[in-house]
Protein backbone atom coordinates (compact mmCIF):
# COMPACT_ATOMS: atom_id res chain seq x y z
CA UNK A 1 0.00 0.00 0.00
CA UNK A 2 1.17 3.27 -0.93
CA UNK A 3 2.28 5.18 2.85
CA UNK A 4 1.39 8.45 1.27
CA UNK A 5 -1.30 7.76 0.02
CA UNK A 6 -2.51 6.34 3.64
CA UNK A 7 -1.38 8.97 5.73
CA UNK A 8 -2.93 11.96 3.25
CA UNK A 9 -6.25 9.55 3.58
CA UNK A 10 -6.11 9.79 7.55
CA UNK A 11 -5.11 13.63 7.45
CA UNK A 12 -8.69 14.41 5.38
CA UNK A 13 -11.07 11.85 7.16
CA UNK A 14 -9.57 13.00 10.90
CA UNK A 15 -9.61 16.85 10.59
CA UNK A 16 -13.99 16.48 10.41
CA UNK A 17 -13.80 18.57 7.18
CA UNK A 18 -17.17 18.49 5.10
CA UNK A 19 -14.88 19.15 2.23
CA UNK A 20 -11.80 16.61 3.31
CA UNK A 21 -14.41 14.02 3.75
CA UNK A 22 -16.59 14.42 0.38
CA UNK A 23 -13.29 14.51 -1.38
CA UNK A 24 -12.22 11.19 0.01
CA UNK A 25 -15.62 9.85 -0.80
CA UNK A 26 -16.29 11.24 -4.45
CA UNK A 27 -12.37 11.15 -5.83
CA UNK A 28 -12.15 7.11 -4.11
CA UNK A 29 -15.38 6.50 -5.41
CA UNK A 30 -14.52 7.37 -9.21
CA UNK A 31 -11.18 6.09 -8.81
CA UNK A 32 -12.52 2.19 -7.73
CA UNK A 33 -15.74 2.76 -10.42
CA UNK A 34 -13.22 3.30 -13.15
CA UNK A 35 -10.75 0.42 -12.68
CA UNK A 36 -13.16 -1.38 -12.32
CA UNK A 37 -14.46 -4.17 -14.92
CA UNK A 38 -18.53 -3.46 -16.37
CA UNK A 39 -19.48 -6.50 -14.56
CA UNK A 40 -17.99 -5.54 -11.52
CA UNK A 41 -19.37 -2.19 -11.41
CA UNK A 42 -22.90 -3.34 -11.13
CA UNK A 43 -21.74 -4.88 -7.55
CA UNK A 44 -20.10 -1.95 -6.45
CA UNK A 45 -22.15 0.72 -7.14
CA UNK A 46 -24.56 -0.07 -4.08
CA UNK A 47 -22.07 -0.29 -1.64
CA UNK A 48 -21.07 3.12 -2.99
CA UNK A 49 -24.83 4.46 -2.28
CA UNK A 50 -24.20 2.83 1.82
CA UNK A 51 -21.13 4.38 1.86
CA UNK A 52 -22.51 7.43 0.84
CA UNK A 53 -25.24 7.31 3.04
CA UNK A 54 -23.24 6.78 6.17
CA UNK A 55 -20.96 9.84 5.07
CA UNK A 56 -24.24 11.86 5.01
CA UNK A 57 -25.36 10.63 8.42
CA UNK A 58 -22.39 12.57 10.17
CA UNK A 59 -23.77 15.27 12.41
CA UNK A 60 -21.27 17.63 11.16
CA UNK A 61 -21.57 17.18 7.82
CA UNK A 62 -24.90 17.06 7.62
CA UNK A 63 -25.85 20.08 9.59
CA UNK A 64 -22.95 21.97 7.52
CA UNK A 65 -24.65 21.74 4.08
CA UNK A 66 -28.00 22.17 5.74
CA UNK A 67 -26.71 25.26 7.28
CA UNK A 68 -25.52 26.79 3.95
CA UNK A 69 -28.78 25.91 2.06
CA UNK A 70 -30.86 27.38 4.75
CA UNK A 71 -28.79 30.79 5.04
CA UNK A 72 -28.45 30.82 1.43
CA UNK A 73 -31.29 33.30 1.35
CA UNK A 74 -29.56 35.43 4.28
CA UNK A 75 -27.56 37.97 1.61
CA UNK A 76 -30.90 39.25 0.89
CA UNK A 77 -32.02 40.57 3.75
CA UNK A 78 -28.63 42.35 4.47
CA UNK A 79 -28.65 43.98 0.74
CA UNK A 80 -32.32 45.31 1.64
CA UNK A 81 -31.88 46.46 4.67
CA UNK A 82 -30.73 50.61 5.13
CA UNK A 83 -28.45 50.17 8.10
CA UNK A 84 -27.23 47.01 9.74
CA UNK A 85 -25.02 46.48 12.90
CA UNK A 86 -22.86 44.02 11.67
CA UNK A 87 -19.32 45.46 10.01
CA UNK A 88 -19.25 41.66 7.99
CA UNK A 89 -21.47 39.36 6.87
CA UNK A 90 -20.12 35.97 5.39
CA UNK A 91 -22.49 34.97 2.83
CA UNK A 92 -21.81 31.10 2.63
CA UNK A 93 -20.59 29.08 -0.12
CA UNK A 94 -24.02 28.70 -1.61
CA UNK A 95 -25.10 32.32 -1.09
CA UNK A 96 -21.53 33.52 -2.56
CA UNK A 97 -22.16 31.21 -5.51
CA UNK A 98 -25.75 32.91 -6.13
CA UNK A 99 -24.40 36.56 -5.66
CA UNK A 100 -21.28 36.11 -7.89
CA UNK A 101 -23.47 34.52 -10.56
CA UNK A 102 -25.73 37.54 -10.42
CA UNK A 103 -22.09 39.49 -11.15
CA UNK A 104 -20.84 37.13 -13.85
CA UNK A 105 -24.25 37.54 -16.27
CA UNK A 106 -23.12 41.42 -16.46
CA UNK A 107 -19.92 41.05 -17.73
CA UNK A 108 -19.73 37.50 -18.69
CA UNK A 109 -16.64 37.32 -21.01
CA UNK A 110 -13.53 39.11 -19.10
CA UNK A 111 -15.15 39.27 -15.70
CA UNK A 112 -14.63 42.83 -13.25
CA UNK A 113 -10.47 41.98 -12.71
CA UNK A 114 -9.60 41.82 -9.25
CA UNK A 115 -11.03 45.43 -8.17
CA UNK A 116 -14.31 44.66 -5.76
CA UNK A 117 -15.93 47.95 -6.40
CA UNK A 118 -18.34 46.93 -8.99
CA UNK A 119 -19.89 44.03 -7.89
CA UNK A 120 -22.54 43.61 -5.43
CA UNK A 121 -21.97 45.39 -1.86
CA UNK A 122 -23.72 46.79 0.73
CA UNK A 123 -22.99 50.62 1.66
CA UNK A 124 -22.76 49.90 5.38
CA UNK A 125 -22.24 45.96 5.63
CA UNK A 126 -19.34 44.33 3.75
CA UNK A 127 -20.62 40.85 2.40
CA UNK A 128 -17.73 38.45 3.00
CA UNK A 129 -17.69 35.97 -0.17
CA UNK A 130 -15.92 32.57 0.72
CA UNK A 131 -16.81 30.56 -2.90
CA UNK A 132 -13.54 30.51 -5.02
CA UNK A 133 -15.01 28.72 -7.46
CA UNK A 134 -17.46 31.29 -8.04
CA UNK A 135 -14.96 34.07 -7.53
CA UNK A 136 -12.77 32.62 -10.59
CA UNK A 137 -15.05 33.17 -13.14
CA UNK A 138 -17.17 36.25 -11.73
CA UNK A 139 -13.11 38.04 -11.40
CA UNK A 140 -11.71 36.81 -14.91
CA UNK A 141 -14.71 36.18 -16.79
CA UNK A 142 -15.10 33.27 -18.98
CA UNK A 143 -11.77 33.44 -20.66
CA UNK A 144 -10.09 33.00 -17.35
CA UNK A 145 -12.14 30.31 -16.24
CA UNK A 146 -11.37 28.30 -19.24
CA UNK A 147 -7.57 29.40 -18.63
CA UNK A 148 -7.82 28.40 -15.37
CA UNK A 149 -9.41 24.95 -16.56
CA UNK A 150 -6.59 24.51 -18.95
CA UNK A 151 -3.51 25.36 -17.00
CA UNK A 152 -4.87 22.95 -14.10
CA UNK A 153 -5.52 20.35 -16.59
CA UNK A 154 -2.27 20.83 -18.64
CA UNK A 155 0.10 20.38 -15.01
CA UNK A 156 -1.75 17.69 -13.54
CA UNK A 157 -1.10 16.05 -17.24
CA UNK A 158 2.50 16.72 -17.24
CA UNK A 159 2.69 15.47 -13.46
CA UNK A 160 1.07 12.13 -14.24
CA UNK A 161 2.39 11.57 -17.13
CA UNK A 162 5.92 12.08 -15.55
CA UNK A 163 4.60 9.29 -12.85
CA UNK A 164 3.41 7.37 -15.65
CA UNK A 165 0.02 7.58 -13.78
CA UNK A 166 -3.36 7.87 -14.56
CA UNK A 167 -6.08 10.67 -12.47
CA UNK A 168 -6.44 13.58 -14.21
CA UNK A 169 -10.63 13.84 -13.70
CA UNK A 170 -9.65 12.97 -9.77
CA UNK A 171 -7.14 15.63 -9.40
CA UNK A 172 -9.15 18.29 -11.37
CA UNK A 173 -12.59 17.36 -9.56
CA UNK A 174 -10.26 17.79 -6.24
CA UNK A 175 -9.17 21.06 -7.27
CA UNK A 176 -12.66 22.34 -8.14
CA UNK A 177 -14.16 20.68 -4.60
CA UNK A 178 -10.95 22.93 -3.18
CA UNK A 179 -12.24 26.54 -4.92
CA UNK A 180 -15.75 26.04 -4.19
CA UNK A 181 -15.03 25.56 -0.58
CA UNK A 182 -12.59 28.16 0.14
CA UNK A 183 -11.46 31.50 -1.70
CA UNK A 184 -7.91 30.52 -2.57
CA UNK A 185 -8.28 32.48 -5.89
CA UNK A 186 -5.84 35.54 -4.54
CA UNK A 187 -3.11 33.46 -2.60
CA UNK A 188 0.46 33.55 -4.07
CA UNK A 189 0.63 29.50 -3.71
CA UNK A 190 -2.56 29.00 -5.77
CA UNK A 191 -2.20 31.66 -8.09
CA UNK A 192 1.81 30.44 -9.14
CA UNK A 193 -0.17 27.19 -10.21
CA UNK A 194 -1.47 29.05 -13.14
CA UNK A 195 1.57 28.88 -14.57
CA UNK A 196 3.41 25.73 -13.26
CA UNK A 197 2.22 24.19 -16.54
CA UNK A 198 4.92 25.79 -18.75
CA UNK A 199 7.88 24.29 -16.92
CA UNK A 200 8.93 22.19 -19.70
CA UNK A 201 10.02 18.67 -19.43
CA UNK A 202 12.84 16.33 -20.86
CA UNK A 203 12.62 13.69 -23.30
CA UNK A 204 11.68 10.77 -20.74
CA UNK A 205 8.88 12.67 -19.70
CA UNK A 206 10.40 13.87 -16.28
CA UNK A 207 10.51 17.74 -15.49
CA UNK A 208 13.81 20.00 -15.67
Amino acid sequence: MNKKLLILTIALITTFSTTGYLMVFICYSIFIFSNTKFRDKLIIIPFILALFAIVLQQEFITDKILYEFETKGGYEDVLYTERDDREAFSLGRVGSFIVDFEDFKKKPIIGYGMQRSERTQHRWVKLVRVNGLSDIFTTFGSIGLMFFLYTYWSFYDKLLKSKKMKGRFILMLSTLICFFASNLISHPFWMSMYFVFLIPFEKNNKLL
